[in-house]
C-alpha cells in the first residue's frame, strides 16, 4: 500500500513539475443515445488503468498512465496490465478474455483518424493507448484544455450524425463547447407510436360515445315534447266538450214544463 501511495504521489508530482500549467477539464457532456471518442490526446491527459470485473491491476504496474513528453515527442509513459484474481486465471493473462483485433480496430477508426491526423502535429499529441488484456469496458480519462472529442449516435439510434466538443477556458472557467447532436432510441420511438395511436383511438371513441348519448337524449326530448303537446291538446279538447255538455244540460233544466198561455187560462 505504501509503495502504491508513493507511486501515485510520484506520478502527480512529475505531472505538476513537468507541466505546472496543466488544467483538468470537467467531465465531458453526455448526449442521450450517443457516445464520444478520440484518437488524439493532449499533453497531460491521464488514463485510469482499470480492469474488468474478476481481474486486478498487476503488481508493479501503475494505477494511472500519463501522456507526457518522451524524447522530444508525446507518448504514454507506461502500459496498463491486469491479471486474474485467482491463480488459475493468471494463465490467461497472455490472452485477453475479450480480445480486439488490431486490424478491426484500425478499420473502424481509420477513416476518422486519416482525416484528423492531417490537421495535427503528431509530435504534440498522444495516440490511442494500446488496449491491454482484461481492460475495463469503459475507459476513464482526465482531459486537459484543448482536447477535442468526436460524438456519434449509437448504431441502435434512429438519427445519425456527428459533432465535436472541445475543452476550452472561458471567463477563467474550464468548460466544454456544446456538441450540436441529437439522437433518438429506435426502441423507444417504435414503442411510443402504438401508445399514441391508442390514445387517439380512445379520444375518438369517447367523443363518439358522447355524440351518441347527446343524440339519444335529443331524440328522447323531442318525443317527450310531442307527447306532452298531444296530451295537452287532448286535455283542452276534453275540457271544451265538458263545457259544452254542461251548458246544454243547464239550458234544458231551465225550460218551463207548461206553456205560458195555458197557465193564464
Amino acid at each position: 500500500m505504501a509503495w502504491n501511495f508513493l507511486l501515485i504521489w510520484g506520478i502527480f508530482t512529475s505531472i505538476m513539475v513537468a507541466d505546472y500549467a496543466r488544467e483538468e477539464c470537467p467531465h465531458p457532456p453526455q448526449i442521450d443515445f450517443a457516445s464520444f471518442e478520440t484518437q488524439i490526446y493532449m499533453k497531460g491527459t491521464i488514463l485510469d488503468c482499470s480492469c474488468k470485473p474478476g481481474y486486478d491491476r498487476k503488481e508493479g504496474t501503475p494505477l494511472l498512465i500519463v501522456c507526457e513528453d518522451t524524447q522530444g515527442h508525446l507518448s504514454w509513459n507506461d502500459k496498463c496490465q491486469c491479471k486474474g484474481k485467482s491463480p488459475q486465471s493468471q494463465e490467461e493473462q497472455s490472452v485477453s478474455s475479450a480480445p480486439i483485433n488490431p486490424g478491426e480496430q484500425t478499420d473502424r477508426t481509420q477513416t476518422i483518424t486519416d482525416v484528423r491526423l492531417q490537421t495535427y502535429n503528431l509530435t504534440g499529441h498522444c495516440l490511442e493507448p494500446v488496449l491491454w488484456s482484461h481492460a475495463s469496458e469503459t475507459k476513464s480519462y482526465q482531459f486537459v484544455v484543448g482536447q477535442t472529442l468526436q460524438y456519434q449516435c449509437l448504431k441502435t439510434s434512429k438519427y445519425k450524425g456527428t459533432a465535436e466538443s472541445t475543452c476550452i477556458k472561458s471567463n477563467g472557467k474550464l468548460t466544454w463547447t456544446k456538441p450540436h447532436l441529437k439522437c433518438s432510441n429506435v426502441t423507444s420511438t417504435e414503442t411510443s407510436a402504438p401508445s399514441s395511436c391508442t390514445t387517439e383511438y380512445k379520444i375518438a371513441a369517447v367523443a363518439a360515445c358522447i355524440f351518441l348519448m347527446s343524440f339519444v337524449i335529443f331524440l328522447v326530448w323531442i318525443t317527450w315534447r310531442k307527447r306532452w303537446r298531444r296530451r295537452r291538446q287532448t286535455a283542452k279538447e276534453k275540457t271544451k266538450k265538458r263545457e259544452v255538455r254542461s251548458q246544454q244540460y243547464c239550458g234544458k233544466n231551465h225550460m218551463p214544463d207548461h206553456p205560458v198561455g195555458l197557465l193564464s187560462a
